[in-house]
């Protein structure tokens, strides 16, 4: 009897929802928005210039983090992955990357089980593990 109602409570039940970390939140763009505002006390000339180089800056801070051998890769796991400090499920939790998010994929573990990976718009690396993404391009 215990079992069996052990079994029909572990079907019944529902795992939790992917927590969502203040990094994953793009505080960079909350901080941009901020500049804005005292970007307009400069006359308008200058805010032009300034507000094109701005957008010129993080263009060309994009292309050169892939380094030789590194790829870009989409999450293809549909509840997203575990972003942890190692290779191995008792490291520390990251975060969460969600699901046909993009990452790229800096190297694979020995044993091929694991993949180091950072995150595109923060920068944060980690490990996760294999088989859960496709490559781009």
């Amino acid at each position: 009897g215990f079992y069996g109602a052990r079994y029909v409570m572990t079907r019944l039940t529902a795992p939790p929802e992917r927590p969502i970390f203040p990094e994953e939140g793009g505080a960079p763009l909350d901080n941009d928005t901020t500049d804005t505002p005292e970007t307009s006390s400069i006359p308008a000339e200058e805010s032009e210039d300034t507000t094109a180089s701005a957008d010129v800056a993080p263009d060309v801070a994009a292309e050169p983090e892939l380094e030789p051998g590194d790829y870009e890769a989409r999450v293809i796991q549909p509840i997203g992955l575990i972003l942890r400090q190692g290779p191995d499920v008792s490291t520390t939790q990251l975060g969460g990357i969600a699901y046909n998010e993009v990452v790229v994929v800096l190297d694979d573990s020995s044993d091929q089980r694991w993949m180091k990976i950072r995150l595109p718009d923060s920068n944060v690396e980690g490990w996760v593990k294999s088989g859960n993404t496709e490559k781009l391009n």
